[in-house]
């Protein structure tokens, strides 16, 4: 089972991919001065919805761990990790969902992705 992978911690194994800050993964909205941890996570999802480079680039992270800084704290990865092992189908109502201005975490996803 993939998973997001604490930096601190775990440094990033061989076979997983490092998705924090200095990464085209990274999350662009800061905590604090961009909102809470919640918030920048929202908003990256936001945000990743028009970033077509980074959705047809999803596939280099399936199978794959990930790496943050933020783990075991939610994180911008859990979101990049469920995408990346979604099915297209699920990857386009998720695209859908948030460009209608939903919050579609939990939402949109079927139940297996």
């Amino acid at each position: 089972m993939c998973r997001v992978l604490d930096k601190h911690h775990a440094g990033v194994p061989a076979s997983a991919v490092y998705v924090g800050r200095g990464s085209k993964w990274g999350n662009p909205f800061r905590i604090g001065p961009d909102g809470d941890r919640a918030a920048v996570i929202a908003k990256y999802e936001r945000w990743l919805a028009d970033q077509h480079h980074l959705l047809r680039a999803l596939d280099e992270l399936r199978g794959c761990d990930l790496v943050c800084f933020c783990a075991p704290r939610p994180c911008h990865g859990d979101l990049l990790l469920r995408l990346a092992n979604a099915t297209r189908e699920a990857r386009i109502a998720w695209s859908r969902g948030v460009k209608a201005g939903g919050m579609t975490r939990g939402r949109v996803w079927p139940e297996r992705v």
